[in-house]
């Protein structure tokens, strides 16, 4: 068994006396909702306009999907291109 291993088995044994009390619920201070409790741990939250431009990419990415026939069928061409050739240097 390795260091890690015991010092994790010893650790468990010293809270064996506390692990199956029942959860504390304070009588003096409400709890917390869900959505205040997500806020305090959000560190994006200094990446301001991040969530903006994930969206921009996605919707562009949704429009090249969407008009992706004509590109399809070129990429299609030229990746079987490559797939016959693959020492051949690809066009500028």
């Amino acid at each position: 068994m390795s260091p890690k291993e015991n010092e994790s088995i010893k650790n468990r044994h010293e809270y064996d006396d506390i692990i199956d009390l029942p959860h504390h619920v304070s009588q003096k201070h409400p709890q917390m909702s869900a959505i205040n409790r997500a806020a305090q741990f959000s560190p994006f939250a200094a990446l301001t306009g991040h969530g903006a431009a994930i969206e921009e990419t996605a919707r562009l990415a949704a429009e090249v999907v969407e008009s992706g026939g004509e590109l399809k069928t070129q990429l299609e061409k030229r990746l079987r291109q490559m797939q016959r050739n693959p020492a051949q240097k690809p066009p500028p």
